[in-house]
């Protein structure tokens, strides 16, 4: 699956401001690949926290070889001594242990929440162990598919202003400033931040 987003969007940040009009010219359209199971997700992110890519994969793998498909019901019927042993730190391997408690009880949580403003999602998903703010907003980016999430705390997005913009860093002001340049389609224009700052 990719994240939902056209012409429409494309043409209003063109529209709001040149460097992003140049951006989208360069790179064309992005297809940004999301997940719409949203405890998948959350493992994913749970399981790649202060790691590597290549490490985050290779501790995936371990965890399906143990248990096979990734569902709350395989995770809560390993003990956690058998997920921490994977190489799963004991904190991590406990928020998986507690997340898959939480969603055999509450299956429908994602549908139960996806119409709650973004800031009340935030709030609801970092109440789950190991979850902070930026990533429950790479959540509503990425399993959400909510479109107008601007996570200027990311070191990718302050990176990507400071060099389509000529900024030496990125301040408060200039954080709001751009939230609202790119308001209501705040995903789109990061993913094209996210680009210019590879």
């Amino acid at each position: 699956m990719y994240f939902k987003y056209g012409n429409k969007e494309l043409n209003y940040l063109s529209n709001k401001d040149l460097k992003m009009k140049t951006l989208i010219e360069t790179y064309g359209y992005l297809e940004i690949k999301v997940n719409d199971n949203l405890f998948n997700e959350i493992v994913d992110s749970l399981l790649s926290q202060q790691i590597s890519i290549k490490a985050a994969i290779t501790i995936k793998e371990r965890l399906i070889n143990l248990i096979g498909d990734i569902n709350p019901l395989n995770i809560n019927n390993q003990s956690l001594e058998a997920i921490n042993s994977l190489g799963i730190p004991l904190r991590r391997a406990e928020a998986l242990k507690s997340l898959a408690a939480f969603f055999l009880i509450n299956p429908n949580f994602k549908e139960d929440i996806k119409d709650l403003s973004n800031e009340d999602k935030v709030k609801e998903l970092i109440k789950f162990k190991g979850i902070g703010p930026w990533t429950a907003n790479m959540l509503l980016i990425h399993s959400f598919n909510e479109l107008d999430i601007f996570p200027t705390e990311d070191l990718g997005i302050k990176r990507g202003l400071m060099n389509v913009y000529g900024l030496s860093e990125v301040t408060k002001e200039n954080e709001r400033y751009f939230k609202e340049l790119f308001s209501p389609y705040g995903s789109v224009a990061a993913f094209y931040i996210w680009k210019a700052s590879e």
